[in-house]
């Protein structure tokens, strides 16, 4: 169209079709005045077009408009070249306005219309930005494969400008595909060609290519450099986009210097140029970038909304990686909030979409994400192999910072796994990685680890010195977050040592900083330890001050700290004299721990768990008991014991089948067993030989000794490995409620049933008696005699065992009954007299011992009623909470159970393979319980009875055939370590580690071997023993022996306990009516009294 055919009226409706194309939605200044320029050029569409071109690199929208407009009236028009050259016009400010879709299809009309024209280039440049639009579309190899196509042919026509703008977007394109090496060559190239033209502007734009590169390299002084030139440039020429884009970049580059006040700054600019020019793609992309900030700062509700908001963008338009990015930032999110079932899964989906659109570097972070959320499992196995092959995936891009982060992630876990030696070797190579690329704060970080890994160890002097290192570091690079960070670390270690006023200082610094920075979760954590400053001072108001400040700041987000404030508060309380206050902040700080349990594998809650957090719990039955409140009293004291037996009996989740890590414990725990048991054979033999010279005798044994005792050490640090490693994701438990455990308790156990709970509080013997009426409560204090009487009764010393329970002393009488004084002294310290008074030979009475009281055989304590055996029927239970597991894992009727299914299985051996003692009487006990139940039994006897038969029997599910299995051979329990543990078979011995790997359905187990039931007491109350053993492996009762017993009597009352059991009659009863009739034919405790029925009653 001609100038002199463009009339005023002609030019007042292309102003009110521009006014239709725009609905009246964004300013058109720019494009009216572009608009009467083009009225004045001989071709109006061409003109248009052009201007619409240069208008969309600075307000994309107006001139997306102005290229429509020329669209539309190229199409009126009906000139084919005119209308493809128009099309491609409005195809890239399509691009601009990142209407990538839309782009696509407007460009391969423009396509075709070319192609009927025979312009060459000009297909080719239709290819060209088709090529940018299949970038943001998911589709980078397609691009890859265009740009290729483009700047080749554009070469070849001699295009040197178009060539190295091309080779820039080419670039682009290859750092998507991770084709590294080539983008940088294509990169420089074009940025060479630009500067040798004189061209800053696109130099600039080259420069944001590189910068991101830079960034991605982890060289963010040198991407800052080049990203703040490039914004000086686009700043002097008007283009606010590129500006936008620079700085977006530059914020990403804070975030992972851990600047983010700097971060915040630099996405609020940005995202105020891309909404002045409406970029809802670059809008969402710094959405994304500020919930990464957010979640740095531990604002996570606010981190997540941004999160989703951007998610949503991209999900709407299809852009795959962008959401897979989303993904992953949303499972660092539901990660930090120990939510790992959602986190697994939002990784996993990321990493699906990273490996459809081959972002090999990304997926490896998923995996090292997805080895994290293993780790946090006590999936160990599975963490160690995801995170090697990140590590391994992650060296072969050439990406060494990100495999620095892998070898500190798998320091951390080994660690976890007690193998401090391997975890420095990897701190000392994520530390060489980030010298080698100058990355002094990851060196840093390393050295903050190393005095983790210090203070672990009690070497408090090397943990202050790695981080005062770490803290000199960090100043030099002027990283205030990292300096504080080590400020608040040094704060602890000083507080520990009892310098507090060095301490506070530090606190106080590194409060300073992170509260201006918004680090909610550093912030709390340094509030946390001013408080307990205050409090050592005996500044009261003002630690309480700080410490409900740490509960406002965390929002109830972080349990971890959480639950130290608010037990610092009833320490307060309780000192002020406010009780009832005090109370209550100890069950808050209860119910926080019962959080973090809920994110804990088995190997964390046992010692370390409770002997940290101890006093929390008894503080919290102390208080309780002052006010009378004793329902509350019992269920704090059941919150503190035996928690990885209760969620152990309610898990459904076991170890890994096929796990080559935990194999090869396995491995080396038999192999270290073996080791040990063939010197202690060679010390019993060195100590018997009187042959060779004395002084060479106590040389070997000597050394002997000294190897008996690495070894242990090992096989006890394999075993944890182990411990940990195979634990698996128990499932989580309610917490104990009195009520709720009346309830199902009057529904599955004999009617008139009684309990007495015992806990050790500070030296006092704290009582509960609970039934279907209530808790009732008494407080004791053992005085001088009654404590000599618990050691003499507790203890599993043989000649002990035999004086208070046989009257003998090295098999000789003692004419003093110092056994039945003792007996009757704690039967007044243990059996209130209000109960014993009211006891029944048929009433249920379950007791649940505390400590030492574990070896005690309640059912010998004596009375002038007579031994408690006869007064009631006597059963014993680990917790209120694991009885409560147990009765609802085995259904609402045991007993019809059993009834259901009488089988048993038999297993005696009189002569062992391994060297032990023979036992005359096992076969003969044997055969006379098979008579009992005749057909309905098995026998494994000697050589059938093999450690590999009854795994292989477990495996398959042949043992759950058998309502009772019984056990004729040797027990012992291992001084040295209770997890060695175990009960002989022919071949080798069936280890507490072993049993628990059976699978056994719900079954009575009696053990007829020596000291069966003993074990180790660990902090918490947690037993290493044969019976808990069996009772994880999925037996309801086992019937077990405290201390030695012999063969023949011992064949005797096993006769008699199953007749009862055939008879149908549960195991607690039919061991009271076993031992009631030894009494009556005159058998002394020692002989009856050792065997304990613990389980379901």
């Amino acid at each position: 169209m001609s100038h002199h055919a463009v009339s005023p009226e002609f030019i007042a409706s292309c102003r009110s079709a521009l006014e239709r194309i725009t609905a009246g939605r964004i300013p058109l200044d720019e494009a009216e005045a572009a608009l009467t320029r083009a009225a004045e050029e001989d071709d109006f569409v061409a003109s248009l077009s052009r201007q619409g071109v240069q208008l969309a690199e600075r307000a994309p929208r107006q001139g997306w408009a102005l290229a429509a407009l020329a669209h539309q009236v190229a199409q009126q028009q009906g000139a084919p070249l005119r209308q493809a050259r128009a099309a491609y016009a409005l195809g890239v400010t399509l691009n601009r306005c990142e209407h990538f879709d839309e782009a696509l299809t407007t460009l391969e009309q423009a396509r075709v219309l070319f192609e009927k024209q025979a312009c060459a280039l000009d297909v080719v440049r239709c290819d060209w930005q088709r090529g940018v639009a299949l970038r943001f579309v998911g589709r980078p190899a397609e691009a890859v494969n265009l740009l290729e196509r483009t700047v080749a042919a554009l070469h070849e026509a001699g295009q040197e400008a178009e060539t190295a703008r091309a080779e820039r977007d080419l670039a682009i394109a290859y750092n998507l595909l991770e084709r590294f090496d080539d983008a940088d060559t294509l990169i420089v190239a074009a940025r060479a060609f630009f500067e040798r033209a004189s061209q800053p502007v696109e130099v600039a734009l080259c420069d944001l290519v590189i910068g991101s590169r830079l960034r991605q390299l982890t060289r963010y002084q040198d991407a800052l450099h080049v990203l703040n030139n490039a914004i000086q440039v686009f700043q002097s020429v008007g283009r606010p986009i590129e500006q936008a884009k620079a700085l977006f970049m530059v914020a990403l580059i804070h975030i992972a210097c851990q600047t983010y006040e700097e971060a915040l700054t630099c996405l609020q600019k940005a995202k105020r140029l891309f909404r002045s020019a409406d970029l809802s793609l670059r809008i969402a992309r710094c959405n994304l970038a500020q919930g990464r900030v957010l979640w740095r700062l531990g604002k996570l509700r606010e981190a997540r909304a941004q999160m989703e908001k951007a998610r949503a963008w991209f999900v709407q338009s299809s852009m795959l990686r962008d959401v897979a990015d989303c993904l992953l930032n949303l499972g660092n999110v539901a990660y930090v909030e120990g939510n790992y079932n959602l986190a697994e899964a939002q990784y996993k989906q990321a990493r699906c979409y990273y490996d459809q659109v081959g972002l090999g570097a990304h997926v490896a972070l998923c995996d090292r994400n997805l080895g994290l959320i293993h780790c946090q499992r006590g999936q160990f196995s599975a963490a160690l192999d995801l995170l090697h092959r990140a590590a391994d995936s992650l060296e072969k891009q050439g990406l060494h910072v990100w495999v620095a982060d892998c070898h500190r992630d798998l320091a951390e876990l080994y660690l976890d796994l007690r193998q401090p030696e391997t975890a420095l070797l990897h701190l000392e190579r994520a530390k060489r990685a980030y010298h080698q690329e100058d990355l002094p704060l990851g060196e840093a970080l390393c050295e903050v680890w190393k005095a983790h890994l210090a203070s672990r160890r009690g070497d408090f002097v090397r943990a202050r010195q790695a981080l005062e290192q770490a803290r000199q570091v960090a100043a030099a690079t002027g990283s205030a977050r990292y300096v504080a960070l080590c400020d608040r670390l040094s704060g602890n270690l000083l507080l520990e040592q009892g310098q507090v006023s060095e301490a506070r200082q530090r606190y106080q610094a590194a409060r300073d900083h992170f509260a201006a920075a918004g680090a909610t979760a550093d912030e709390a954590t340094c509030r946390l330890g001013l408080g307990r400053t205050h409090v050592r001072c005996g500044e009261l108001d003002r630690a309480e001050a700080m410490l409900q400040a740490v509960l406002h700041t965390t929002g109830g987000s972080l349990p971890e700290l959480d639950w130290q404030a608010y037990a610092e508060l009833g320490h307060i309380a309780r000192s002020q004299g406010h009780r009832r206050r005090a109370l209550t902040y100890y069950q808050s700080a209860i119910e926080a721990l019962r959080t973090v349990r809920l994110t804990l594998p088995e190997a964390r809650l046992g010692g370390g768990f409770v002997a940290s957090r101890g006093l929390v719990y008894d503080a919290g039955v102390r208080l309780a008991l002052e006010l009378e409140d004793f329902a509350r009293a019992l269920e704090i004291a059941e919150e503190s014991r035996a928690q990885v037996l209760a969620r152990t009996l309610r898990s459904t989740v076991w170890p890994e089948a096929e796990d080559p890590y935990v194999d090869e414990l396995r491995s080396q725990e038999a192999e270290l067993r073996a080791a040990i048991q063939m010197l202690r054979q060679r010390l019993i033999a060195s100590s018997e030989d009187h042959v060779r010279p004395l002084s060479k005798s106590v040389k070997d044994v000597a050394a002997l000794l000294t190897r008996l005792r690495a070894h242990l050490l090992e096989h006890q640090r394999v075993l944890q490995q182990l411990h940990t490693a195979a634990g698996g994701w128990l499932e989580a438990i309610e917490p104990f409620r009195w009520e709720r455990f009346r309830t199902i308790a009057g529904e599955r156990l004999p009617a008139g049933w009684s309990a007495l709970i015992y806990h050790w509080l500070d030296g006092q013997l704290v009582i509960f008696h609970i039934d279907n009426q209530g808790v009732r409560t008494w407080v004791r204090e053992p005085g001088r005699v009654e404590r000599a009487a618990l050691a003499m009764c507790t203890s599993p010393a043989p000649e002990r065992r035999a004086l208070i329970f046989q009257g003998r002393l090295y098999g000789r009488a003692l004419p003093s009954p110092i056994g039945l004084r003792y007996r009757r002294l704690l039967y007044r310290l243990l059996i209130p007299e209000a109960i014993a008074a009211n006891l029944s030979p048929d009433q249920l009475l379950l007791i649940v011992p505390h400590g030492c009281l574990h070896h005690l055989p309640f059912q010998a304590l004596e009375s002038e009623r007579g031994f408690l055996a006869q007064q009631a029927v006597v059963g014993y239970i680990p917790s209120l909470g694991s009885l409560e597991r147990l009765l609802l894992r085995c259904g609402s009727d045991c007993r019809k159970q059993r009834e259901h299914n009488a089988r048993a299985l038999l297993v005696g051996i009189d002569i062992f393979r391994q060297p032990k003692p023979p036992l005359r009487w096992a076969l003969i006990e044997v055969d006379r319980v098979a008579r009992i139940y005749g057909v309905q039994s098995d026998r494994l006897r000697n050589e059938e009875a093999t450690t590999e038969i009854l795994r292989s029997w477990a495996e398959s599910g042949l043992l759950n055939h058998y309502a009772t299995l019984h056990l004729v051979s040797h027990a012992y329990l291992d001084a040295a370590s209770g997890a060695l543990s175990g009960i002989a078979l022919w071949d080798d011995d069936l280890t507490f580690v072993e049993i628990g790997r059976l699978r056994l359905e719900p079954a009575v187990v009696v053990l007829s071997a020596c000291q069966s039931g003993l074990g180790e007491i660990n902090p918490g109350d947690e037993i290493v023993s044969l019976p808990y053993a069996f009772l994880t492996a999925g037996a309801q009762t086992v019937i077990a022996s405290l201390w030695h017993v012999d063969d023949e009597s011992t064949a005797d009352l096993m006769a008699a306990l199953h007749f009862h059991l055939h008879a149908g009659r549960s195991p607690a009863v039919a061991l009271a009516r076993t031992q009631r009739q030894a009494i009556q034919r005159g058998y002394t405790p020692y002989e009856w009294g050792a065997f304990v029925a613990t389980g379901v009653p």
